[in-house]
């Protein structure tokens, strides 16, 4: 049946309970907690002691990446490391899809590449793979020329197809002069591939999504005995 729900959630680092009742929240005894039948309860899953330390470490060796003196370094994804600070099973280091054929890595630009990756010294970073695989490990961040010259020459592309569509797209057209159709699924996923912006800067992974060949298979019917249309 229909009715009104209240949450009681504990607040881990005061050791308090609060009752949510929609936007008014209150502090509430624990006993009072304790008296109530829940509807759904939701647990928090403990970490194990190994696990415990394994993302304190992580955190003594991000602050020790910040001024590493002499110490090897290698480097890991940010996102990553979110994921071993957070989640039980953050699952295998995942700098393959970060890095090029060449094993460099596949930002355009160094800088784009230092947010992405966090630097952890090179036993941590070993340990690290250890445990939970994946990889490779990052020694440098210095980007690869030849991925980089071909994401450079990518972009250029895209501005010149932008540049050009934009000044011949016009409902004008002049004597002797013809429209072309071309089926709108590809032209949509033009614009897509046009107007597709970089969130971490570009890198090799975003020259992917070029829309292919112009195919207008489905604006044409083929019939036997008839020369195709053109």
């Amino acid at each position: 049946g229909s009715g009104h729900y209240v949450a009681y959630c504990r607040h881990e680092e005061t050791d308090e309970w609060l009752e949510y009742d929609d936007a008014k929240v209150t502090k509430v005894d624990s006993a009072q907690v304790a008296g109530f039948e829940a509807y759904v309860l939701f647990y928090q899953k403990v970490a194990s002691p190994a696990r415990a330390n394994v993302v304190a470490e992580l955190l003594r060796a991000v602050q020790e990446g910040q001024s590493p003196g002499d110490t090897p370094m290698v480097y890991i994804p940010r996102q990553w490391a979110v994921k071993l600070q957070y989640m039980s099973h953050p699952g295998p280091i995942s700098t393959y899809t970060m890095v090029c054929p060449d094993k460099c890595v596949s930002e355009v630009e160094k800088e784009d590449a230092e947010q992405r990756y966090i630097p952890v010294p090179l036993e941590f970073g070993k340990k690290l793979k250890t445990l939970y695989g994946g990889g490779p490990l990052l020694s440098s961040l210095e980007p690869c020329e030849k991925c980089s010259n071909y994401v450079k020459a990518y972009l250029r592309r895209r501005a010149a197809e932008q540049a050009l569509v934009t000044k011949y797209d016009t409902k004008d057209i002049k004597d002797g002069e013809y429209w072309y159709m071309v089926d709108a699924v590809w032209v949509n996923n033009w614009k897509s591939y046009i107007k597709k912006a970089h969130l971490d800067g570009p890198s090799l992974a975003d020259t992917s999504d070029d829309p292919g060949p112009i195919d207008n298979s489905r604006l044409v019917e083929i019939v036997k005995s008839r020369k195709p249309c053109k």
